[in-house]
């Protein structure tokens, strides 16, 4: 697994929602190139526990940084057909 850090400014409210993997929140950041031409938009998902941290502390326009793994969430497919996440 790959782990990154993102430091940036929360965009907009945490997006709590339940998936059939389970309840998640999605956190928006917007962060700059260190010469400040690009700006780039970083989706955070968290699970469990840090739900809650994410919907009370994470709001619209306060600086962060996280800490995480980076995961590829795309439907894969069973035998069966069916799809789930890896």
């Amino acid at each position: 697994m790959l782990t990154i850090t993102a430091s940036g400014f929360i965009t907009g409210e945490p997006k709590v929602e339940d998936t059939e993997y389970g309840k998640r929140a999605t956190v928006t950041i917007r962060s700059k190139t260190t010469n400040g031409k690009q700006t780039h938009y970083i989706n955070a998902v968290f699970y469990g526990k840090k739900i809650e941290v994410a919907s009370k502390y994470m709001v619209d326009g306060r600086q962060v940084t996280i800490i995480g793994g980076v995961r590829n969430i795309s439907g894969k497919k069973k035998q069966d057909g069916s799809e789930y996440a890896s």
